[in-house]
């Protein structure tokens, strides 16, 4: 840890606002880049800022419990970062209220009643935060393959894979839910 993180956790963990403002210094780039990342569409762009306040806000009152001995000060800022914008882009979604569906090549089909049957979100929350905006750019947002790979910096094949993974996963649940509901 370098001495400016050391400083900067010292400040922020006696209560002194100095050391939220060399938090920003530090890695206000990074965490606008991270946001920017996934808030990455026209729909979202206004959010970037509320979400860019509430990271600080949490890092704020979080980082009187980093610990260095499990990560780096920059993993653990954009670990936070990644999850607070994910939930709220989860939230931007529920709260335009729409299903995505499907627009399913010829080898990739993912059938529109499974979007009927159960809210898309509460489907993916299984999933990996990184499969969750996978679904979401291609399911809700309908970008092609090529276009998520180069957004995520993935080869076309990882991401093709990461769907039907997904899918697999998705049906199995929306089967096993099924089988308890025919039970109960």
């Amino acid at each position: 840890m370098t001495h400016e993180e050391m400083e900067m956790l010292a400040l922020i963990k006696s209560g002194d606002f100095r050391g939220l403002e060399q938090l920003i210094d530090l890695y206000g780039g990074d965490i606008l880049r991270t946001i920017h990342y996934i808030l990455n569409h026209p729909a979202e762009h206004s959010f970037i800022g509320d979400v860019q306040n509430k990271v600080f806000y949490r890092l704020w009152k979080e980082l009187k419990q980093y610990d260095s001995e499990k990560s780096s000060l920059k993993t653990w800022i954009t670990v936070i970062t990644r999850n607070q914008a994910l939930d709220e882009k989860r939230r931007i979604i529920r709260q335009l209220n729409i299903i995505p569906t499907a627009s399913p090549d010829n080898d990739e089909k993912f059938e529109e009643s499974y979007f009927e049957q159960e809210n898309f979100l509460s489907l993916i929350v299984s999933l990996t935060a990184e499969d969750q905006l996978i679904f979401l750019k291609r399911y809700y947002y309908q970008d092609n393959v090529i276009e998520i790979a180069e957004d995520l910096h993935l080869s076309p094949e990882i991401v093709y894979n990461r769907l039907s993974r997904g899918r697999k996963k998705l049906q199995q649940q929306l089967q096993n839910k099924k089988g308890r509901e025919h039970y109960e």
